[in-house]
């Protein structure tokens, strides 16, 4: 299963913590660039978000807000937001367990 991780950019340290987890079922998408080029990446990003079977948001701003709008829209993938890193650890281990989200 395919997650997508959105949300917060100013510090990326949730997203190495979740992608050193030894999860069996689940790979990481993680768009977040230094050198982000909006003209040339977002277009990448949103065709990998539409790809992916899950999105996580973890403390996303403005930019969340948008592709929780695009993700609206479109019906697809699922999407789920978090303010805290243990409920998304528990909702990826659930999902790579199998019992959904």
């Amino acid at each position: 299963m395919k997650i997508f991780l959105g949300g917060e950019a100013k510090t990326n340290d949730w997203r190495e913590t979740l992608k050193a987890m030894k999860f069996e079922h689940l790979t990481f998408f993680d768009p977040y660039k230094e050198d982000w080029d909006a003209g040339k990446d977002i277009y990448r990003e949103l065709k990998e978000m539409l790809k992916s079977d899950y999105v996580v948001f973890y403390r996303g701003g403005l930019g969340t807000q948008n592709e929780k709008e695009i993700l609206d829209i479109t019906k697809k993938p699922k999407y789920k937001n978090f303010s805290d890193m243990e409920s998304l650890k528990r909702f990826l281990l659930r999902l790579d367990d199998g019992l959904g989200g």
